[in-house]
């Protein structure tokens, strides 16, 4: 009885090692990104011949784990097609948690136990803001003396060049809107000035990052909460809400922010390529992207040929897309074009079951990150790079295998049911 319960808490302690690595992910330096997967592998593997759950395992769970890695099972037949090898293989492997993070979850469910989930929450909000506090005071130290000086635009070329940690700043935002989503979900627990201060801190910096998606994301997940439910969540989302709008008046009333959203409304925006115009880039992009469609939407390009034809068509359009090598800027644009049809139809199979998993269960936290990265797929090739391949798979399968075994545990699956 004693080795077995030895044996328990040595895994429960590299479990929690594991979830803690990955609640360190913002200021986790760039080259080790890849690190909270591999201990999520290894603590998969322990806790499988240990206490052989494989052979416990049913059908359903696997068929669950084929829907969460679908996609990158379409990613590799798309090598039969892809001529340009050495992007393939690069795609493939800054795409591999894709399967290595669903296979993980399968074969270890105490990854998924409440205390694990609130450690790593507190990890998460903690670290969130470790960097943003790195980021300010680098900012400080070697760019200006005064942070009133400071314009979003030179803001978000130096949250890209941080020393070991830096961030694009969608990425950042994205980061910002997960520790928000995750600090409201103590809500009950914790009404402080820690807390609160907490919340203004994150609002603020994704605000003055002005990254449009994350900011118009926040404010459509505030209205849906509140006209969903408004008893419960009134208060959650009247907070959202508040700080959305005198978000929206701190930018109106800040100029270098004001042109960010303003350039949506120009006429010009949608005529030409304009180098200072990020709205009228991505409307090139676009262009681009539907006019290569046109001629392979049934099978696509393969993952490893997309950026060649983008560049090709760029090439004709502006030497502004084509010097910055841009890819299609929209996550399912870019399944598409590298996979065709059946490719984002398995994507979005899998995003529809796992709203469905939220919605099932009444969990809001996992329905806020589901409408945040979907939203901001529109605009962002979020899974071809490590800060947004691996922060998705870790939170979609975490939250996702968590209300598959709530539904699973309550009958509310059938075997029948699962891909209907």
């Amino acid at each position: 009885m004693k080795i077995f319960s030895s044996s328990a808490n040595k895994n429960n302690i590299f479990n929690n090692i594991t979830v803690f690595s990955f609640g360190l992910f913002p200021i986790l330096p760039n080259n080790i990104k890849g690190l909270p997967v591999i201990l999520l592998i290894v603590s998969a593997l322990v806790d499988s011949v240990k206490n052989k759950s494989f052979k416990r395992d049913n059908k359903l769970k696997v068929s669950f784990f084929l829907i969460m890695a679908s996609v990158y099972f379409f990613y590799l037949l798309s090598g039969i097609y892809s001529e340009n090898v050495v992007i393939f293989g690069k795609k493939l492997e800054t795409g591999l948690s894709l399967l290595l993070v669903p296979l993980a979850f399968l074969f270890n469910k105490n990854i998924i136990s409440n205390k694990s989930i609130n450690y790593f929450k507190v990890t998460f909000i903690i670290s969130t803001i470790f960097f943003i506090v790195f980021f300010w005071s680098y900012n400080i130290l070697y760019y200006t003396s005064s942070i009133f000086t400071l314009r979003t635009i030179d803001l978000r070329k130096i949250i890209d060049v941080i020393p070991l940690i830096s961030l694009h700043p969608i990425y950042a935002s994205m980061i910002f809107a997960i520790a928000l989503f995750l600090l409201l979900g103590f809500w009950k627990k914790i009404k402080n000035y820690l807390f609160f201060s907490t919340l203004i801190i994150l609002i603020l910096n994704i605000v003055i990052l002005a990254s449009k998606m994350v900011i118009i994301s926040l404010i459509l997940i505030s209205l849906f909460f509140l006209i969903k439910n408004r008893k419960k969540y009134y208060h959650k989302a009247a907070i959202l809400i508040a700080i959305s709008f005198m978000s929206i008046a701190f930018i109106m009333f800040t100029p270098n922010l004001r042109q960010r959203f303003n350039e949506m409304l120009l006429p010009k925006t949608y005529k030409k390529v304009i180098v200072w115009n990020s709205t009228s880039i991505r409307n090139a992009i676009y262009r681009c992207s539907f006019e290569l469609l046109e001629n392979k939407w049934l099978i696509g390009y393969g993952i490893g040929d997309v950026q060649d034809n983008l560049n090709d068509c760029y090439e004709k359009t502006s030497n502004v897309l084509l010097d910055d090598n841009y890819n299609s800027h929209n996550q399912y644009l870019s399944i598409l074009l590298g996979t065709g049809v059946l490719g984002l139809l398995s994507f979005v199979i899998m995003l529809w079951y796992n709203y469905k998993l939220a919605f099932n269960n009444y969990d809001m936290l996992f329905l806020s990150i589901l409408f945040l990265f979907s939203l901001n797929f529109l605009t962002e090739n979020l899974l071809e790079r490590q800060s947004g391949v691996i922060l998705f798979t870790f939170l979609i399968n975490l939250f996702g295998w968590k209300n598959f075994a709530k539904t699973e545990m309550s009958g509310k699956i059938s075997n029948k049911k699962l891909i209907t």
